[in-house]
């Protein structure tokens, strides 16, 4: 969760470092509260934030000119980490141990008012946002060879490819700056990252669940797919796993009213941020969607008349509009 307070007459604070300008109870504390002075009436002020701490309530007020920006939910929540020779362990029965203090928070806020969304959403349905990660740290030579290989077999030469008939749904990110590896430094180590859709299916080679899966197993499965002998890369390389349960959840089929707006209605010193607010003509789960939220309520809140970076529109945007949300919302 991120809450930060922008403080207006910071000339006050000259020389002061984070840790006396806030009461020691601020650190450390990991269950949020916000609450407005005047919880029945509209607009609603946020003019303080309650922190529980070893059980005990601890108050840090929030000035007339601060403004609180708040980190609704998290896609990584209750990641679970594999290795090259062990899986991610299961995913928890209880979905509830899979939230952080970002998705509290947002149901606290939530229960508040409906103004703020509908976290439940997001995080009910593990089945469907289910996504795995994974990392292949590997020598610049075969690097090399598996790029060329990729961009012989897949028909590509960009930076990021589907793996053709993944049973895994595999998707492959080649970093650009590693795009002309130096294969002369053999110490060097070059970084392939990966990412499945649909880690619950059985691969086409390893019969079993990707999220069941070692990281030499994962690594088997994409180099069969890639026609690359196994034998010759499997001792220089390894593979780390990161099972997401809440992935995939940003993209999740919602309602409207699911999606708080970044500057909630009614309200004069709050805003959200992250991948479960709405922007208008934007794309969610993506690093530029979340800094999106937090420029326009940067913007909105102190009425800065600035001009943010056009969004770049997506190819089936540009060529057919937006389409009406109701024409693509159960």
């Amino acid at each position: 969760m991120i809450i930060v307070f922008m403080l207006q007459q910071e000339s006050n604070y000259s020389g002061e470092t984070i840790e006396n300008v806030f009461d020691d109870s601020f650190f450390g504390s990991d269950i949020w509260e916000l609450f407005s002075s005047n919880p029945d009436t509209e607009p609603r002020t946020v003019c303080g934030i309650e922190a529980s701490e070893n059980g005990k309530p601890v108050l840090l007020p929030v000035a007339k000119y601060d403004i609180v920006f708040v980190k609704l939910g998290s896609p990584i929540s209750g990641s679970i980490c594999g290795s090259s020779g062990l899986p991610p362990s299961r995913i928890p029965a209880d979905a509830e141990t899979l939230l952080n203090c970002d998705w509290s928070l947002w149901f606290r806020l939530a229960k508040a008012s409906s103004k703020f969304g509908n976290p439940s959403a997001f995080c009910t349905h593990i089945s469907e946002s289910l996504l795995e990660t994974f990392t292949v740290l590997i020598p610049p030579l075969e690097y090399k060879l598996i790029c060329e290989q990729v961009n012989h077999s897949q028909g590509h030469d960009g930076h990021l490819i589907s793996v053709a008939c993944s049973n895994w749904s595999i998707k492959l990110v080649f970093p650009q700056s590693q795009s002309q590896p130096d294969t002369s430094q053999e110490e060097d180590t070059c970084a392939l990252i990966g990412y499945a859709l649909t880690p619950k299916e059985n691969g086409n080679l390893v019969k079993k669940p990707m999220c069941a899966c070692s990281g030499d197993e994962i690594l088997a499965e994409l180099l069969w797919q890639l026609n690359i002998p196994f034998d010759d890369i499997v001792e220089k390389v390894t593979v780390n796993s990161r099972l997401l349960p809440l992935g995939l959840s940003p993209l999740l089929t919602r309602s409207d009213e699911d999606r708080p707006s970044f500057i909630p209605a009614n309200t004069t010193n709050i805003a959200l941020i992250g991948q479960y607010v709405e922007i208008d003509g934007e794309s969610t789960l993506s690093l530029e969607y979340g800094v999106r939220s937090a420029e326009l309520a940067v913007q909105r809140l102190l009425n800065l008349d600035i001009s943010l970076p056009k969004v770049k529109r997506s190819t089936v945007v540009a060529r057919y509009g937006n389409c009406p949300r109701k024409d693509y919302i159960q």
